[in-house]
């Protein structure tokens, strides 16, 4: 009910069979995409793109499914039936960091680093019945249960194994047939000590991430498992290069190549002495070369600057650059050498091409049969980094999409004016100078403690009702000074929260549509950024009230949802109910009580109509409440 019962709304109960007549619950380790899959198979529900549709959730596009999984949080909840809390618990759900990398244990992937398109299990013979975060990272493509090799496709029609059309995780839709593999590839004996040192940096435990980074030999100046981890990867990607220098047809990245990284790290100094007996008649070893490239064309300076310092000590003669290669000497480079420049994935790459952001190269060859000119990924990566990411807006200081897009209107925030950048960083990237300049002002606002007469402006404008949320002329008129007792912060676990007096809030931003008060956002100011649809979370939001009782005005026609877009309120269905209806949520703040206290109140009111649900006439209920509650004048 929308009484602001806090332990309800938070419940797993309360969403239990509420969309899947089959309930599944995640398992440790594992992805959100294999848990959907699970979820799929239990209920017979078809393949994963088609039961995301039923949410709006786009699935027919190749891409990372997981930000648009996380993206879609919400949604999904209502799909599955499961509280947000519950499915946060599921690899890939939360947000990318800041700087759009995931986390897994110890280490932050890059985009690039995750494998998005395809579905990897083991080369076992019984299928595995969930699927393991690690599965998704690009370069461990083995199981360290099993110590198999990773595969992508079926054995049995050849058919690549793609999240979108998987109805399960041990079978293939195309086929229909188990993925049960014969004759499984396994990894040697001598690798699986050092892969598994590898796999303890993406651990949950602290202490175990910890000691693998304290293994590694002082030479090395790292600071996280993350820098660790990087630093493996480009000494395994320069073995793999100096192996397959000169050939055409290269093959994939295997376990052994992660392995040699590995121990060019731990094993160090012998890892270099071992180099050079075995280089023969060669003047130096054939992955100096190629671990000169690799430093020379990473996007981390980490791995940069440790190579460099490890050949300067171990080259006789170290040269400023390298033996280069044809692609060096026409400055060109592939999509995948691209993406690693710019920390994003190869389709972005594509994308960047197709629109002109990148300069073709004239050069072609039979390998690389469409090159890009390194100059201008050099030259892109230098614009992006004046970007500002406007997610970092809403998660420091945890506003909502809605408050984004009145500060967007009134020209306080600017969009990204770089199409380059947008493709870059994604849609909600921001023009650097005003993102700087506003976020600066809300750092500087003082911090308070919870218990100085403070409120955040989410609980403050949970007495707003049948309009907009003022987000704008709040805080326009707190950082101008004309706001009495001003705006402060207030520090949360991971964010931090915009906070007004409460007493200023009940007295000049809460009431509803009639109120006379300066701080009220006319929706007609959206301009371009008004939109006819609202999320779940955002009717909650605007109505004062719980998802459950969302669905109960649903249920009863007060609000619609569109029909091509399940998980799209209709807005002005939203606003007409909030403008008729006022929750006892609402009413409870407004007048600074219990909700015990507003059932006494409205028992004492039985004039006020009620439609159930704790919603009630807003004009008698306004009535009612006005009479509560006396005008106050602290501030005079």
């Amino acid at each position: 009910m929308a009484d602001g019962n806090a332990s309800s709304l938070n419940s797993a109960e309360a969403f239990q069979g509420k969309s899947l007549l089959f309930p599944v619950q995640p398992a440790p380790g594992e992805t959100a995409l294999g848990f959907i899959a699970r979820a799929v198979d239990a209920n017979h529900l078809g393949s994963i793109r088609s039961f995301l549709a039923l949410g709006g959730i786009n699935f027919s596009i190749k891409g990372d499914y997981l930000t648009r999984l996380s993206r879609s949080l919400p949604e999904l909840s209502e799909l599955l039936g499961m509280p947000p809390h519950e499915l946060k618990g599921l690899w890939g759900i939360r947000p990318l960091t800041d700087d759009g990398k995931r986390k897994l244990g110890g280490v932050y992937l890059r985009p690039h680093q995750i494998c998005h398109h395809v579905r990897r299990i083991p080369r076992s013979k019984y299928p595995p019945k969930v699927h393991q975060a690690t599965w998704m990272v690009e370069h461990l493509n083995f199981c360290p249960v099993t110590w198999t090799r990773l595969v992508d496709s079926c054995p049995v029609c050849q058919g690549k194994l793609t999240w979108p059309q998987a109805q399960n995780v041990h079978s293939c839709a195309r086929c229909g047939g188990s993925l049960e593999f014969r004759g499984t590839k396994t990894i040697a004996l001598k690798h699986r000590e050092i892969l598994g040192w590898v796999l303890q940096l993406f651990s949950d435990d602290e202490e175990q991430v910890t000691e693998a980074i304290n293994r590694v030999p002082p030479f090395f100046e790292i600071d996280s498992a993350t820098d660790v981890y990087e630093l493996v990867l480009a000494f395994g990607q320069s073995a793999y290069g100096a192996h397959y220098e000169g050939i055409n047809n290269k093959g994939s990245w295997t376990p052994e190549h992660l392995a040699f990284g590995a121990r060019m790290l731990l094993d160090y100094p012998k890892s270099i002495w071992d180099l050079y007996r075995e280089q023969g008649d060669q003047s130096q070893p054939a992955i100096f070369r190629t671990a000169l490239r690799v430093a020379r064309d990473h996007s981390q300076p980490v791995v940069t600057r440790n190579i460099e310092r490890l050949m300067s000590h171990h080259w006789g003669c170290y040269p400023k650059r390298s033996p280069r290669s044809s692609h060096d000497r026409y400055d060109i480079v592939c999509h995948s050498k691209a993406a690693d420049i710019l920390s994003v994935s190869t389709s972005c790459i594509g994308e960047l091409v197709a629109n002109g952001h990148l300069k073709r190269a004239e050069f072609r060859s039979d390998t690389f049969p469409s090159l890009i000119l390194r100059s201008s990924v050099v030259e892109l990566r230098g614009r992006a980094q004046k970007w500002f990411d406007g997610s970092l807006f809403k998660r420091v200081f945890d506003l909502p999409r809605i408050a984004m897009e009145q500060l967007l209107a009134a020209n306080w925030l600017a969009e990204e004016p770089d199409p380059a950048i947008r493709i870059l960083r994604g849609d909600q990237s921001l023009a650097g100078t005003s993102a700087n300049h506003l976020f600066e002002l809300l750092k500087a606002l003082n911090e308070v403690r919870p218990n100085a007469g403070y409120i955040s402006l989410d609980v403050a404008f949970t007495g707003v009702g049948g309009r907009e949320k003022p987000w704008l002329p709040v805080l326009r008129g707190g950082l101008n000074g004309k706001l009495p007792g001003g705006l402060a912060l207030l520090k949360g676990p991971k964010s931090y929260k915009i906070a007004v007096h409460e007493a200023g809030a009940r007295a000049l931003i809460m009431g509803g549509s009639d109120t006379s008060t300066p701080y009220i956002f006319d929706r007609q100011h959206y301009g371009i950024y008004d939109r006819s649809w609202m999320s779940l979370c955002e009717v909650e939001r605007y109505l004062n009230c719980t998802a459950q009782d969302v669905s109960w005005l649903r249920r009863r026609g007060h609000i619609t949802k569109f029909t091509e877009e399940k998980s799209r309120y209709c807005r002005a269905s939203v606003r007409e109910t909030g403008l008729k209806f006022m929750s006892t949520r609402e009413a409870a703040a407004r007048l600074a009580v219990s909700p015990k206290d507003i059932w006494m109140l409205l028992d004492a009111h039985p004039e006020v109509p009620s439609i159930g649900q704790g919603f009630h006439d807003r004009e008698a209920l306004e009535i009612v409440l006005k009479a509560e509650a006396p005008k106050s004048s602290w501030w005079s």
